[in-house]
């Protein structure tokens, strides 16, 4: 199957999508029928259409005027919908595990920033106050912040299995939205 007649290629290659029932009476325009002859003709060289056919669909597609037209031309060609692959458990196990490496990520970058600017604070003042002893602060958002990145690390496990179920709930809802209960 060549580009054309890929389901994301060739229904996004029109400017408004033929299989929308709200667009199907809007009139197409000369590159919208140039798209469908293009695939039509494409398909013709794939062998998957035979001339008497190829003719007919082409005279077909010449006199095409609205949208809501186009998919009675094509869907023995092309699927009406794009083919959607779950994700496995493994997979959803992989991208929990790969979100819980950012987070982690994340909050070591927020330590170490906050506890870099707390601290050259913390120095200009003592410096600046003539070098008296005086109360180190920042240990309260050093402490906070480390607390923060340490829960990241130390509950991983935890962490990344909470993150697979909603990744997996998410996955649910969506087979449920597009009526599919297979995985």
């Amino acid at each position: 199957m060549g580009d054309a007649l890929t389901p994301g290629t060739f229904w996004g290659g029109f400017t408004r999508d033929p299989r929308d029932p709200g667009v199907a009476g809007l009139r197409m325009s000369d590159r919208d029928r140039a798209h469908l002859l293009d695939a039509l003709g494409e398909a013709y060289a794939d062998g998957r259409l035979d001339d008497v056919e190829h003719d007919e669909r082409v005279g077909a597609a010449q006199s095409v005027k609205t949208f809501g037209q186009v998919p009675a031309l094509i869907t023995d060609l092309v699927p009406t919908t794009d083919v959607v692959r779950w994700a496995s458990p493994d997979d959803l196990r992989r991208r929990a595990e790969e979100a819980w490496r950012r987070d982690l990520r994340s909050a070591l970058r927020v330590f170490g920033g906050v506890s870099a600017l707390v601290v050259v604070i913390w120095v200009t003042v003592f410096v600046g106050s003539g070098g008296q002893a005086i109360f180190f602060w920042p240990a309260f958002p050093i402490f906070f912040t480390g607390a923060n990145a340490a829960q990241a690390w130390f509950k991983r496990e935890e962490i990344v299995e909470r993150r697979q179920r909603k990744l997996q709930r998410a996955q649910d809802r969506e087979q449920r939205r597009l009526g599919r209960g297979d995985s």
